[in-house]
């Protein structure tokens, strides 16, 4: 007997698509110097991505070339996280996508993160709150990481992550700066944790 989505799905509670708060966009955007595509978007996810192109349910980024600089916040789900990591990996390896920040719940035990494990990721500590209509939520599953493929930053060993509050310093992604500096909307004051904590 089949079970119902919110018990199969990993990244969600069944709901499959959510935006992105705007302190992650506006760091994402400041970080690649702007978004050239969403191919994961809808018209009213786009008033706040303020990408030059956008892929929507209708026009199926998943069968389209990406270019440029992408942010990436998939539809959430069983089955739709393997196809849009697929998706990023291939294009990347392509030489299409100059940079990309991707975001995506730290789902650490699953295959298709195993593939971001090889870029500079930052683990959000805490639950992100996404928005659900433009209202944020409060109950995420878990918590959320944002990586980054490519670019200035791409040297950058796998497992660096932000240190902890006051030490914003050493953090070498502008991105990860100015999360740990804005990204204080969540219902846990969110900040950033870190693997290799700096002391």
């Amino acid at each position: 007997m089949k079970q119902p989505d919110h018990i199969l799905i990993h990244q969600d509670s069944g709901i499959t698509e959510y935006g992105t708060p705007e302190p992650i966009l506006e760091a994402a955007r400041l970080t690649m110097g702007g978004i050239d595509l969403d191919p994961a978007s809808s018209p009213s996810h786009d008033l706040r991505v303020r990408a030059h192109r956008i892929y929507t349910k209708e026009t199926d980024g998943l069968s389209r070339s990406w270019h440029g600089n992408i942010w990436m916040n998939h539809p959430f789900g069983r089955g739709r996280n393997e196809k849009w990591i697929d998706k990023l990996m291939h294009e990347y390896i392509l030489g299409h996508v100059d940079q990309a920040c991707c975001i995506t719940f730290n789902s650490t035990e699953t295959k298709w993160f195993a593939h971001l494990l090889d870029f500079p990721q930052c683990f959000i500590n805490g639950r992100t709150n996404y928005l659900l209509n433009g209202v944020p939520m409060e109950d995420a599953p878990k918590g959320s990481v944002v990586t980054y493929l490519g670019g200035e930053y791409s040297q950058i060993p796998c497992g660096l992550f932000l240190a902890r509050d006051g030490q914003s310093e050493i953090c070498p992604i502008p991105l990860l700066k100015i999360l740990i500096q804005n990204i204080h909307q969540t219902k846990n004051d969110t900040r950033f944790s870190t693997v290799n904590e700096v002391t």
